[in-house]
């Protein structure tokens, strides 16, 4: 009993770990991922570019599979959806994005 307890905590901490502040480390832009209604969601809340569109929803759709989340990334620059994944390890986490066959990743480091 006591180990299902510890399993299901660290499950608990591991779903947790991904809300937060995240510099995405293009042009000091800074996504909030927070859970509203039972959905993680992203926004961008300051960017150092002066077209960002500051309180956009630029993740959406972000659910858990395996050790991986997964969902949608919105690029302003192409004005579409792309399928994205993210694998965090501590205050790090590897965004990989696919267009097409063609997969670009990026590192997001969170903010304290």
């Amino acid at each position: 009993m006591i180990s299902i307890f510890l399993l299901s905590s660290i499950s608990l901490k591991a779903q947790e770990s991904i809300l937060g502040h995240w510099n995405t480390g293009q042009e000091n832009t800074v996504i909030e991922i927070k859970e509203t209604d039972g959905k993680m969601e992203g926004r961008i809340i300051s960017s150092d570019h002066p077209k960002a569109p500051l309180g956009k929803l630029i993740l959406k759709e972000l659910r858990r599979e395996e050790n991986l989340l997964k969902g949608k990334l919105y690029s302003p620059k192409f004005d579409k959806w792309f399928d994205a994944s993210f694998s965090q390890q501590s205050n790090d986490c590897e965004v990989t994005i696919k267009v097409g066959w063609v997969e670009r990743k990026v590192n997001w480091t969170k903010l304290q």
